[in-house]
């Protein structure tokens, strides 16, 4: 159940950061091929646009491992959460104790490399938020000072 709803929280990420910033990179590459014998667009800022677009894009891949860690990791934490409840459920049967139990697990450190992870996953998906403006900006400059 666990590695179900990592699963759905990495595609819950990545879906839309990717197609925020890959949507755009087209959107404006379609813009431009259409009307390049009409009015081109200034070169310099499809290039800003299209860069931006791109660093998003490695932002927002770089924010899905992050997100991945994240989970792994509580879930690990609530892993030794459990086998420390079987062991008080379960104390005078030290051979059941024995099958449940997975390798040993600091809850404590794995709610901090989750707190970690968590940041480094906020910070990559802001930054491919913030992609996203940039290039928008430059793609409205582009179109602006295409006439």
């Amino acid at each position: 159940m666990l590695n179900q709803a990592t699963s759905a929280f990495e595609h819950a990420v990545l879906v839309p950061l990717t197609a925020l910033n890959g949507g755009a990179i087209i959107a404006l590459l379609t813009l431009a091929g259409a009307v390049a014998d009409k009015s081109p667009l200034p070169a310099g800022w499809l290039v800003g646009a299209s860069t931006a677009w791109a660093l998003g894009l490695i932002a927002a891949a770089g924010a899905t491992p992050c997100a991945f860690r994240q989970q792994r990791a509580i879930n690990a934490a609530h892993r030794a959460l459990r086998e420390q409840v079987e062991q008080l459920v379960f104390s005078t049967d030290p051979d059941l104790l024995k099958a449940l139990r997975g390798p040993k697990v600091d809850r404590e450190q794995k709610r901090m490399e989750a707190a970690t992870y968590g940041r480094w996953f906020l910070r990559a998906w802001w930054i491919a938020i913030g992609f996203f403006v940039l290039g928008a900006a430059f793609a409205s400059f582009a179109v602006v000072f295409a006439a």
